[in-house]
């Protein structure tokens, strides 16, 4: 049992949709945790940084593919052409508007992660997204006000203190175990991982919380918005991938984080005013992230002869 259950913890997209699962099948225990959602991003973001190999960080930072390009295609690029896209053909109102913000939010950070569990490296996702999240406070409100979104009420300074203290306290964790017990740091770097995997079982449960409340109220309306943020991951990510060069695992990892996206920082700056639809598709977003690791991983698989 013991020897299972460790395979288990391992087993990181496996993992990630049983989350998802258990926030919908336990709507309790999804409130209960809620709380813990930014301790997890917190250990997910130091684990990552803890495991990452620093020639591959500093290959793909010098490549300003990855340092640049990518980081304002999803940053800012795809946002506005969504916008423009929809206003073009008369798609306006909440749903609409949801999709552009949820663009504007930087690629996760759990995608180093998740990449690493596919075989990647997950140095790409992490140069993309950390580049892009420290960007965010800036491009995030002149995307909102370039697409005419109602919702461009962001606090640039708040969001970026946020940044700042998250990633400087994951950081400073990080050097201070690579200085101080460099051995432990090699030594343990399953431990690490199964750590990470469980961080993001907690926030993909905790992401749940009300959404069963709110499929019971209006069934049809969130089944459209689940749907709608399922194609948008999906869509982005096969056109990143599909445009990229490279090896599939790092046209895979490039999908991924162009995909991907941290709603939760947005979320966060708009508070308490945000509008009830946009925190309804915010969670629906969580669906993509947390569920498409394991089909990526099941198409991969060879097929038997």
């Amino acid at each position: 049992m013991l020897t299972r259950l460790r395979a288990l913890a391992a087993d990181g997209p496996v993992v990630l949709t049983f989350g998802v699962v258990a926030g919908l099948a336990l709507p309790p225990l999804a409130d209960a945790v809620r709380p813990l959602l930014t301790a997890c991003v917190f250990v997910f973001v130091a684990g990552t940084f803890l495991r990452l190999d620093g020639a591959s960080v500093l290959a793909a930072l010098k490549n300003p593919r990855f340092g640049i390009v990518l980081p304002l295609a999803a940053i800012v690029l795809t946002p506005l052409a969504v916008a423009q896209g929809a206003a073009a053909i008369g798609w306006t109102g909440p749903l609409a508007a949801a999709l552009v913000l949820s663009l504007a939010a930087p690629p996760s950070s759990a995608n180093a992660a998740i990449a690493r569990m596919l075989g990647a490296t997950g140095s790409i996702a992490f140069v993309v997204t950390t580049v892009a999240t420290f960007a965010v406070p800036l491009s995030a409100p002149l995307v909102m006000m370039l697409s005419g979104s109602a919702q461009a009420n962001l606090s640039p300074s708040d969001l970026a203190i946020r940044l700042f203290v998250l990633l400087g306290a994951a950081g400073g964790l990080t050097l201070a175990l690579r200085r101080f017990a460099p051995r432990f740091v090699e030594d343990n770097g399953s431990m690490f991982d199964r750590v990470v995997v469980a961080a993001l079982f907690v926030f993909a449960m905790a992401t749940m919380s009300g959404v069963p409340r709110l499929f019971w109220a209006d069934p049809a309306t969130v089944l459209l918005t689940v749907a709608v943020a399922y194609a948008a991951n999906v869509v982005l990510a096969f056109v990143f991938a599909l445009a990229s060069p490279g090896s599939l695992a790092e046209r895979t990892e490039i999908g991924l984080t162009m995909g991907n996206r941290n709603v939760g920082l947005i979320w966060a700056a708009l508070g308490a005013g945000i509008d009830p639809f946009v925190a309804l598709y915010f969670a629906a977003a969580q669906f993509p992230i947390f569920t498409t690791p394991l089909l990526i991983r099941l198409l991969r698989r060879p097929r038997p002869a």
